[in-house]
């Protein structure tokens, strides 16, 4: 009689029994080179040092998966930014959930708030813009809070709905200098039909309303009509592409349609037991809210990189990316920069599973009038870096794998 009750509990116990799952990591950088203390001032010989402590958690019953990140920013130049003596601290944390309701039927959400102060050449921790023009400040304490919850529905093993709404907020907390940046508030909904053609190939169109509220300035009602293809051209290569419309209305303003565009492609030249090459290619066309002005301009970013892998632990990196507003700023913080610049290259060493160390040069620059006669550097920093990146699991041996 116990074995039988025990068979007829089992699936009811294997259903709602979860799975705890935990791993921490460290990310600690050292670097010195050439840049500018303030924004705009003559680039000087500088020292910084940042450090990245993270925790992840994640709790998993079969159907559902609960996940949080905490992963906080400390970051030290010498000259120091802004007259602050002290390590700058950037508080982060991320929280996402997916419950599988049917076999057909997928829910999914995350949360993603940053607080805490920005160095003004950090504004990729916060904002999620192409092109963003420079922090006013030195330092600025900012808050920024994403969000988004969704479903997914599969009607045939070829064809699915997606159907996404998301906030986007960034404020600005004040600076070294009570400069502040416009509040900016982005409420969407994503609808989304995707059709596989084949076993390789499929088609998307989508179809995105967007309101952006900004404060002070004007605001936006934004709406993207995009068609999407995917491919796999063989068991090396994938190229994704997309064109689309974007309607922006202004407040007060005529309706202005801008085209937007997509190329990616990747492709692995060499594939050995233990080695590795792959070059990767991505140009985007778009119209992004730039939190740090609260303007919506069109922007086209191109960004280009191969990595290579030789035997168990050797790792060689290179990368260039470029950003550029495709029309003027109505209002820029710092000397009417349009046009971003960034170049890097690296050699990585992998002492184990769970550390990595890895060296090498980086260089970044805005541009004025980039494509103009009278084209002026802003801002130029050149920097050699050396990185150590450990992730370890805190749960006893034998259970599941670290958190990537």
């Amino acid at each position: 009689m116990p074995g039988v009750l025990l068979l007829m509990l089992g699936p009811a116990v294997a259903l709602f029994s979860p799975r705890f799952e935990q791993a921490a990591s460290i990310d600690a950088r050292a670097e010195a080179g050439s840049a500018a203390q303030r924004p705009g001032d003559d680039p000087e010989a500088t020292f910084a040092a940042e450090l990245i402590p993270g925790i992840a958690l994640r709790l998993t019953t079969p159907r559902s998966r609960l996940e949080l990140q905490l992963d906080p920013r400390l970051y030290y130049r010498n000259p120091n930014l802004g007259d602050v003596e002290r390590p700058l601290v950037l508080g982060r944390a991320g929280l996402a959930h997916g419950y599988q309701a049917t076999r057909n039927l997928l829910w999914s959400s995350r949360v993603r708030a940053a607080y805490g102060e920005l160095d003004y050449t950090s504004t990729d921790l916060a904002f999620a813009a192409p092109v963003a023009g420079e922090l006013p400040d030195a330092v600025l304490t900012t808050l920024s809070v994403q969000g988004a919850t969704g479903i997914g529905y599969r009607f045939t093993e070829r064809n699915d709905l997606g159907v996404e709404a998301a906030i986007d907020h960034t404020e600005s907390r004040g600076s070294t200098t009570n400069t502040d940046l416009p509040e900016t508030t982005s409420v969407s909904v994503t609808v989304g039909q995707r059709y596989l053609l084949d076993q390789r190939s499929s088609i998307t169109f989508a179809v995105r309303p967007e309101q952006r509220y900004v404060s002070p300035g004007s605001d936006f009602l934004v709406l993207a009509n995009t068609l999407s293809y995917a491919r796999a051209l063989s068991q090396r290569t994938r190229l994704d592409a997309a064109a689309g419309v974007i309607w922006v209305k202004e407040t007060e303003e005529s309706v202005e349609a801008l085209p937007s565009a997509l190329l990616s492609l990747e492709h692995v030249v060499l594939r050995r037991r233990f080695s590795q090459v792959t070059n990767r290619f991505r140009a985007a066309l778009d119209a992004p809210l730039d939190p740090s002005t609260g303007d919506v301009n069109p922007a086209l970013s191109v960004e280009a990189g191969a990595l290579s892998s030789f035997g168990e632990h050797w790792s060689v990196a290179c990368s260039v990316a470029g950003s550029t507003l495709l029309t003027e700023r109505d209002d820029a913080p710092v000397e009417d920069a349009d046009t971003s610049i960034s170049a890097s290259g690296s050699t990585g060493y992998r002492f184990s599973e769970n550390a990595q160390l890895e060296w090498g040069v980086r260089y970044q620059t805005r541009l004025q009038d980039a494509f103009g006669s009278n084209a002026e550097t802003v801002d130029p920093q050149t920097w050699a870096f050396l990185r150590l990146l450990v992730q370890v699991e805190l749960g006893p041996a034998g259970e599941a794998p670290a958190l990537p």
